[in-house]
């Protein structure tokens, strides 16, 4: 009986030594159509996450909004997440994620066409094509929240980068593309169309597996981030400027910009 006991705590021990032992993964959405300048690695922040917990921190990164939102509904093995605002929503009121930072600016989109083109409303653009990240990506959505009327909406065209979109204005094989607002400035040649309705920046969101201990260790590493010239070099490194303290709240109406999006 005495050797059934320690049998059973040794291999309970062991047990418990291998829990501890699984990484953590962190389940990062990389920016879609991220300019020429921006450098997506969410390692570096994996790396200081790391530190914090006293665990390792796993990144795994979704290529493209498709597969990013087919992990998000299935609530894979994920632990840290990273990600545009409706995604964030999901999760936190379909699989019970906890935010505890967003990106430090809000998301806005532009509709941009060539110069001297003249729209004046959202109808202008109605069975006109429009290059935007593949769908469910949020520029997408917020271009479709433009039209509330299907029937008047304008032709999509899902493209993999910003600079074949761009070229497909300049040769007129679309009508449009859409960009973040603070990207416009750059390019020459076109203008600003239409803006959407502004978004939360992309939010940092945390399972259940996350203690609240971790969860306050997290935020002082955050903070730690914004005020120091590594720590600034760290967020840059996920097209960021910073990362402020944020609850479930701040993205409560993001959620809705998915209905009518497949596997909703």
């Amino acid at each position: 009986m005495v050797v059934n006991v320690v049998l059973i705590l040794g291999l309970s021990l062991g047990l418990a030594r291998q829990l501890v032992a699984q990484p953590l993964v962190f389940l990062v959405q990389a920016p879609p159509w991220a300019s020429p300048a921006q450098r997506f690695d969410a390692r570096p922040l994996a790396r200081q996450m790391s530190r914090t917990l006293g665990r390792e921190v796993q990144v795994r990164r979704s290529e493209d909004a498709l597969s990013h939102w087919r992990a998000v509904r299935s609530a894979g093995d994920f632990d840290l997440v990273f990600d545009e605002a409706h995604f964030t929503a999901y999760r936190v009121s379909h699989h019970a994620f906890q935010v505890l930072a967003q990106a430090a600016s809000e998301t806005r989109f532009a509709v941009v066409v060539r110069a001297r083109t003249l729209v004046n409303a959202p109808s202008d653009l109605s069975a006109r094509k429009i290059a935007t990240p593949a769908p469910p990506a949020l520029a997408a959505l917020h271009l479709l929240n433009l039209f509330p009327n299907p029937a008047r909406a304008p032709v999509l065209v899902a493209m993999p980068g910003r600079a074949q979109a761009l070229r497909a204005l300049l040769a007129g094989e679309v009508s449009a593309v859409v960009l973040p607002v603070s990207e416009v400035q750059s390019l020459h040649s076109s203008q600003i169309a239409l803006e959407t309705n502004a978004s939360p920046g992309r939010g940092f969101s945390v399972s259940a597996a996350i203690s609240s201990l971790q969860q306050r260790k997290l935020l002082v590493l955050f903070a730690e981030l914004n005020t120091s010239a590594h720590g600034r070099g760290v967020l840059a490194q996920l097209a960021e400027t910073g990362l402020l303290p944020a609850s479930n709240a701040a993205y409560e109406d993001a959620e809705q910009l998915l209905k009518g999006t497949w596997g909703y």
